[in-house]
């Protein structure tokens, strides 16, 4: 290796490590509207509805199957416009009025979003766009037909597909169409806790077949929402414990 390419080797390593650890830089921001001081609102964003995947957990399909789920939570983040956030507060209390900061930014500017200008930049779709369900799946030859997980969830059930050596694939889609599709009808922010009993019928955690449930299985049912939280969420801040803000989206499933 020569002087020159050690040389632009090193400078390279250095100006790699001197990035900021967020998982973007986060972008100039533009229709930026100052207030006062270093106060700035964002507008709304002109978004067309979409249409992304989404994984759920086999109580939730079955849930949705029974068409009993009509919420979904997610960890709060916002488009790529913005960047990785801090500090996002309601200011006026009813969920109006909203504003954060930049993180891994010099930016130290407080920014300020509407309700609409909030729910313009959720990542997982504005009202209007579409979900469709990725599910765990297996190919039987003996039926010629596709098994769903979430339709065998009893231990003798799942101990026969695995003595005939099938196994669950879940990266791929099965060769037919998604059996369940949702609409996003609204979205909104809330915090993660306490989970009610009428918001886990909403998600599907709480059958709603049930129709007074114990307290103690109401504490079962809440711990098993939290597990699978914690199991599908990367940041520390946005764990079960932390009771952190997320988004809630109101779904209508539609028919295919």
């Amino acid at each position: 290796m020569t002087n020159r390419t050690a040389r632009a080797l090193s400078i390279h390593k250095r100006k790699k490590e001197s990035r900021h650890p967020g998982s973007c830089r986060p972008r100039r921001l533009t229709g930026v509207v100052v207030l006062s001081g270093k106060a700035a609102m964002l507008p709304v964003l002109n978004r067309s509805p979409q249409t992304s995947q989404i994984r759920l957990h086999d109580v939730e399909i079955q849930a949705g199957l029974r068409d009993a789920k009509c919420e979904l939570r997610r960890p709060l983040r916002l488009l790529h416009d913005v960047g990785e956030i801090e500090d996002l507060r309601d200011v006026d209390g009813d969920g109006q009025l909203w504003q954060f900061r930049r993180q891994f930014s010099t930016d130290t500017t407080d920014y300020r979003l509407t309700r609409e200008a909030l729910v313009s930049r959720c990542p997982y779709g504005v009202p209007g766009s579409f979900l469709t369900v990725s599910e765990a799946w297996c190919w039987d030859e003996e039926t010629q037909s596709v098994i769903y997980r979430a339709d065998h969830l009893t231990t003798t059930q799942r101990a026969d597909l695995h003595r005939r050596g099938m196994t669950w694939k879940t990266n791929t889609p099965p060769p037919q169409p998604n059996r369940l599709v949702y609409q996003i009808v609204d979205c909104w922010i809330d915090h993660l806790q306490p989970m009610t009993p009428l918001q886990l019928r909403n998600e599907g955690w709480l059958d709603n077949r049930i129709k007074n449930p114990k307290p103690l299985e109401l504490l079962h049912i809440r711990q098993a929402f939290a597990n699978h939280w914690d199991r599908s969420t990367l940041q520390e801040s946005s764990q079960w414990r932390h009771n952190p803000l997320v988004w809630v989206l109101s779904l209508q499933r539609v028919s295919r």
